[in-house]
């Protein structure tokens, strides 16, 4: 793959642009994070197709759009390798999941306590049936998401995916389960827990050399309550019990954001409350209808604006198109070209632009007035690369 990476193509349209400046700037940490730090994030994976038709379905729909490609009049061959490459990476998630139930296969095996050996069969025969089938029990959509949640972290090993809303996505599951009798409020629970878990202590290790190397939490993001398509309240025992869970595990990850709005239900909001006294920022709370609205008016319909969750710290998206890539700006570097004439200090390269000696500055504004110029040029740059 060498010379044919996201990191590399990245880097040639920036040198394309703008010749060696974006090295310069990055050489100077004009911007927190280079590519390879920060990779373009999934945002939040359509959980929900996952669930409904697992990893075949989405090779379905791959095979089909394919199919009617060749019986088209397009010319576009990156269409054709887009939809290989989703059929490629379904398939090494199905088989990636395969590994696990030929492992719990092979533990049952040697297990002589009966329980555990009855639950090492029942780990196998979910893995072989999820991601790749639809899910059809609560516990088989929380594996799908853990499966190919890790999955997709082996592709980004800064940061996997964000969770969306959980208590919308797995509630038909859990209520039908619950209702049918095949599933009780302690295994619901053990279950939720144990995910709750492994999301917790994911850590990113940061830096490729050994001196700059950092360690943080992944920052992976549950959404809770707020609307339906049509602006309905959706807040359930789901919402309640991962409140719950949360509260009673106290870890600082995963976050969660409850969805508050004028209808969100008083006993959803004391329960927040009174996991807030037990973890303190879980959940924090996001206005559900400025974050709507606002979406709204940047085009997108009313129905698909109301479907948003949040990843990272406290970015909304929205799952279908639900994708960012943060710059963070570090924004001591237009200071430091502003008072050297656009050239770093650092490194005696000039990453600005000319705004004055700073020796002949007469006032405080001059010198206000240079750093906003160098900050406007270093951050429009950034944004467009």
């Amino acid at each position: 793959f060498k010379g044919r990476t996201p990191a590399e193509a990245d880097r040639e349209v920036a040198k394309a642009l703008f010749g060696q400046w974006y090295e310069e700037a990055m050489a100077i940490r004009a911007a927190s994070y280079p590519y390879e730090e920060i990779p373009y994030l999934p945002g939040v994976p359509m959980w929900d197709k996952l669930l409904k038709i697992g990893m075949k379905g989405i090779i379905r729909e791959a095979e089909g759009a394919m199919e009617r490609f060749r019986e088209s009049n397009e010319n576009d061959p990156e269409k054709i390798y887009f939809w290989q490459a989703i059929i490629i990476a379904c398939q090494a998630v199905g088989e990636f999941a395969h590994r696990y139930a030929r492992l719990a296969r092979d533990l049952a095996s040697k297990e002589h306590d009966a329980a555990r050996r009855k639950e090492l069969e029942e780990i196998a025969d979910i893995c072989d049936w999820v991601p790749k089938n639809p899910a059809r029990t609560f516990h088989e959509a929380v594996q799908s998401i853990r499966l190919t949640h890790v999955a997709l972290l082996m592709e980004s090993t800064r940061k996997g995916a964000d969770l969306g809303r959980m208590d919308q996505l797995l509630y038909p599951y859990f209520r039908k389960d619950m209702e049918e009798g095949r599933l009780t409020l302690d295994k619901a629970s053990e279950l939720l827990g144990d995910f709750i878990t492994y999301v917790a202590r994911l850590e990113q290790v940061r830096g490729p050399n050994a001196s700059e190397v950092g360690q943080a939490t992944m920052i992976n993001h549950i959404t809770l309550g707020g609307v339906t398509e049509d602006g309905k309240e959706v807040s359930n025992e789901l919402t309640y019990l991962i409140l719950h869970i949360l509260g009673l595990l106290k870890y600082a990850e995963p976050h969660a954001t409850l969805r508050l709005h004028d209808g969100t239900p008083s006993w959803i909001t004391r329960k927040a409350l009174e996991t807030n006294q037990k973890v303190n920022g879980v959940p924090m709370y996001l206005n559900d209808k400025h974050i709507t609205e606002t979406i709204h008016k940047k085009g997108v319909p009313l129905e698909e604006a109301r479907d948003w969750a949040v990843v990272g710290c406290s970015q909304p998206v929205l799952p279908p198109r639900g994708h960012y890539k943060p710059v963070y700006i570090n924004a001591a570097v237009p200071l430091d070209l502003a008072l050297h004439n656009g050239v770093s200090p650092l490194t005696g390269k000039k990453v600005g632009i000319e705004t004055g000696d700073p020796r002949s500055f007469k006032t405080f504004d001059q010198v206000f007035e240079a750093y906003k110029r160098q900050y406007d040029f270093v951050v429009r740059r950034l944004l467009r690369l």
